[in-house]
């Protein structure tokens, strides 16, 4: 409630106060460090496609951003990663937006950790910088977010050749933008004062229900020892050791928590365990998805099948992930 009052004065008697009542919109002050974390690998050849980055790898190259942007025209057959923790000020639905050239993608985690992200927004081609409405894919769907919670998030670019950039906004729940995003939201997900170190984790084949307890094999580029932890899935873990329980799909990461030279660092390896009899086939485990890009319209009939796809790639469950 605010009152509005009037003292007066040699002409005029006092008013009376006038009062209004209105509902303020909880905001939540953030701890946020005003920063969001960059790495760089350059002179990566293999086209367009994300999924050429070497990510699993040490970046050639580290920035710090005060927003959530890359430098546009930076370089030719390059890739970049933009992640670190994003911190909603209310708490509602939130509609996330990517442009980038070339293709890009957007990843969020339900929490703190880059173990749980999904991709919510991606750029099958390229766009111009800030453009944010060129594919439908660029924004998420509404997201709901709490306010004052931090949340892993991730953007990564792959550039080929001419200009390049990459950006990421929001839509907040009271309908403000911020195209891209301000840095009073972010925050990096690493100490700069530590070296990065990364996890080596060895594939694991698919298993049938019954097959005997096998062990994980995981290093770190640090030398320091590495755990695992289950994420999801029908097993249970004695140190590195994995024993069936079930049927199903599983999901297992391998920490290094660092030290005081090395910022922690994770790695995640996905397999399914089939039941008995479900693998008598001579199946692989896999099948192949192909993406044609910039391909307009929505009809099925659209798709030109006939022709050499964008990109290809092995799944191991028959389910594309979701926008």
């Amino acid at each position: 409630m605010v009152e509005a009052t009037q003292a007066g004065n040699s002409l005029f008697d006092p008013a009376p106060p006038v009062t209004r009542s209105f509902k303020v919109e909880e905001a939540t002050l953030c701890d946020a460090d005003g920063m969001i974390f960059q790495e760089i690998w350059e002179e990566i050849g293999g086209g367009n496609s994300v999924s050429d980055i070497p990510v699993n790898t040490i970046a050639d190259k580290t920035n710090l951003l005060t927003i959530f942007e890359a430098e546009p025209n930076a370089g030719e057959a390059f890739g970049t990663r933009i992640s670190g923790f994003i911190c909603p000020p209310i708490s509602g639905n939130y509609t996330f937006f990517i442009a980038s050239d070339d293709n890009g993608e957007l990843w969020l985690s339900s929490d703190e950790s880059s173990t749980n992200k999904r991709r919510i927004a991606s750029v099958p081609g390229w766009t111009a910088y800030r453009e944010w409405d060129k594919f439908p894919d660029q924004s998420s769907g509404a997201i709901e977010l709490i306010a004052g919670q931090r949340y892993y998030i991730e953007a990564l670019m792959k550039e080929g050749a001419g200009g390049d950039n990459l950006s990421v906004g929001w839509r907040m729940p009271d309908g403000a933008e911020e195209l891209p995003i301000s840095g009073i939201h972010l925050s990096p997900a690493v100490d700069l004062g530590k070296q990065p170190q990364t996890i080596s984790f060895q594939p694991i084949p698919n298993k049938t229900v019954g097959d005997p307890d096998f062990n994980l094999v995981a290093t770190a580029s640090s030398g320091l020892a590495v755990t695992f932890e289950v994420v999801s899935g029908p097993v249970t873990l004695n140190g590195s050791t994995v024993s069936l329980t079930g049927a199903g799909f599983v999901r297992i990461k391998a920490v290094q928590a660092g030290d005081d030279d090395f910022n922690p660092a994770e790695a995640l390896q996905e397999f399914v365990i089939f039941g008995d009899g479900d693998n008598g086939c001579s199946g692989t485990g896999s099948i192949t998805m192909d993406r044609w890009s910039d391909v307009p319209g929505r009809e099925i009939g659209d798709i030109p099948v006939n022709t050499t796809p964008s990109s290809s790639a092995n799944i191991n469950i028959f389910e594309i992930e979701p926008d």
